[in-house]
């Protein structure tokens, strides 16, 4: 790599890669577009879910109403914890919710993913049946309204998110 930005030629250093032709039976069964849980059993209820929000500087008017579809749709939320990581304030559940609502800070460090990361290790022990990892920018017409419009990171539907976590255990 160093000799070639020595040369002046491309710093990519996989310019020159081209992609392998795929062979085998894997890209040709529906592992590709639908993945269960290990060890999920449609059958099974699911008694309580949670939902986690990374939350740094998007407006969050939209989370009652997710919840709220989630409950909807026989989803039994029990807890909504919302990870601040930029110190901006987290809207309070409305009074009378039938869930909780806990606001952790976090250092803004590690985007979402540590987020995430974060709550796991400390729920080990409690994690609900279903947990919805979610980001404060999933609201269609936050700034990243342009990819959803292009048809990157398209905010799923709360239908969609409790169909398929019911049917395959994760989605």
């Amino acid at each position: 790599f160093l000799a070639l930005l020595a040369t002046g030629a491309s710093a990519s250093p996989t310019a020159a890669l081209q992609p392998e032709e795929l062979t085998g039976s894997a890209c040709k069964d529906d592992a590709w577009t639908r993945t269960v849980a290990a060890g999920h059993d449609a059958g099974e209820p699911i008694n309580e879910v949670d939902v986690v929000v990374s939350f740094c500087n998007h407006d969050l008017a939209w989370l009652h109403e997710y919840i709220e579809g989630l409950r909807d749709l026989g989803a039994p939320v029990r807890n909504v914890t919302i990870y601040s990581k930029c110190g901006a304030v987290a809207p309070m559940a409305k009074s009378g919710s039938a869930w909780s609502q806990t606001v952790v800070e976090l250092p803004n460090v590690g985007r979402c993913d540590h987020t995430y990361a974060y709550h796991m290790a400390e729920k080990f022990r409690d994690l609900a049946d279903a947990t919805i990892f979610i980001k404060d920018s999933y609201d269609p017409n936050s700034p990243q309204a342009d990819r959803v419009a292009d048809g990157l990171d398209a905010p799923r539907k709360v239908d969609y998110t409790w169909e398929h976590l019911k049917r395959d255990g994760v989605t």
